[in-house]
């Protein structure tokens, strides 16, 4: 099995990623049950949290969707820039100025 190691650098926090292709993934899962489950683990989580996305963009207010992040991850403003959490709660960057200056 060959992975692609790359170091990446996302909000000033580094990353290192490991890539490889489905083929050697379903070999590898075929050959060590463990990492079947394992992949199976993580494929169901991320199901779960897309479903939680798509719930939350569909049904919530954009300020509940604002207090939510920031309940979940207190220091986010600290870390990411404010386009990308925008962009990540599906409105402009002018909204989320709104809201934020509403929150206090």
């Amino acid at each position: 099995m060959k992975f692609k190691r790359t170091l990446r650098t996302y909000w000033g926090l580094n990353y290192i990623l490991f890539e490889t292709n489905k083929e050697d993934v379903e070999n590898l899962c075929n050959l060590h049950h463990d990492f079947e489950h394992l992949f199976r683990l993580v494929l169901s989580k991320v199901i779960v949290l897309y479903r939680h996305r798509m719930f939350s963009l569909q049904f919530r207010t954009v300020k509940q969707r604002y207090q939510s992040l920031i309940k979940q991850h207190p220091k986010i403003e600290l870390i990411v820039p404010l386009g990308d959490i925008a962009t990540f709660l599906g409105i402009t960057q002018e909204t989320l100025s709104r809201i934020r200056a509403t929150k206090a």
